[in-house]
């Protein structure tokens, strides 16, 4: 994680800067002062920005190639030491032809470029802290995988995708599969860590498949495990069943079902709970369902 680290560094002295930067730059406009401006001053700050454009151009895309954040922190900070720099070039380039009477201006160019730097500080730090605490994968990302495991015949169902991507380079997952409950316990064991291994290859990623044996001989909650998933699918096509129990007594029917919600999800779970009621009633039974997280 060193790289992050030093990058969240950088970013931070970054912001720092950025802040320092428009405290003196308000002063400036609040008292205006000036000095004189060379023409070898305008020429060494034409050359100071074609170099702060160059060392930005070349980490930026050593970054992208190597993937490294230090770098393209780096790239950004370039990105920022010039417009700083050309802001200066311009304002003495106005001071040189207009004199003393747009002292101001230095304040205020020094404002504008204080805030640039600010917000690109303030999206590095925002960046890096979200490598080194951990983060998610976006939906294509845990879809994909997904239809990876699901490729598997013996793998009837997959749910609850995990992803926590760590620096630039470390990503551990995990997932839950449904299996036939009736395979032998050491053939199963064998074909997961084949599995494991293979997708690890293919994503690069260590990956733990939690094992959720399914008792296909049970027609009962195989059918409204069946009919559930599709009346979830229908309200979120991220609902997935992460458990489902059933039981047949004289006069109804009783179903403990636990899902897995998406990120994010606004729906009441009682509310959800009465929807799916109303849509699974049994002609002959009365159908219990509760429904939890």
């Amino acid at each position: 994680f060193e790289p992050s680290v030093t990058s969240l560094i950088m970013a931070v002295i970054i912001f720092v800067l950025g802040v320092y930067m428009i405290y003196n730059s308000i002063t400036k406009i609040i008292s205006p002062s000036i000095e004189s401006i060379s023409i070898f001053t305008i020429c060494f700050l034409f050359i100071a920005v074609l170099a702060k454009v160059f060392l930005w151009v070349s980490y930026t895309k050593l970054g992208k190639t190597l993937k490294s954040a230090s770098l393209t922190t780096a790239g950004k900070d370039a990105l920022n030491d010039t417009l700083s720099t050309s802001f200066v070039l311009i304002f003495c380039l106005l001071t040189y032809f207009f004199g003393s009477s747009i002292a101001f201006l230095d304040g205020v160019f020094g404002v504008v470029v204080s805030l640039i730097i600010i917000l690109s500080g303030y999206n590095l730090i925002k960046k890096n802290s979200s490598s080194l605490l951990g983060s998610g994968a976006s939906a294509t990302e845990q879809k994909a995988l997904k239809n990876a495991l699901l490729d598997y015949d013996f793998i009837l169902d997959v749910h609850n995708v995990q992803f926590h991507k760590y620096g630039h380079n470390k990503t551990f997952a995990s997932a839950h599969i449904c299996i036939d409950g009736s395979m032998p316990l050491i053939m199963c064991n064998n074909l997961i860590n084949d599995v494991e291994e293979q997708i690890e290859k293919k994503f690069n990623l260590d990956i733990t498949l939690h094992i959720d044996a399914l008792d296909k001989t049970d027609k009962l909650t195989m059918h409204y495990r069946n009919k559930l998933s599709l009346l979830l699918s229908d309200i979120d096509a991220l609902i997935e069943i992460d458990s489902i129990e059933t039981q047949e007594y004289n006069s109804y029917i009783e179903i403990q079902c636990q899902i897995v919600m998406p990120a994010g999800s606004t729906l009441d779970i009682k509310e959800l709970e009465a929807s799916l009621l109303s849509k699974m009633q049994n002609h002959k039974k009365d159908i219990v369902l509760h429904l939890y997280t």
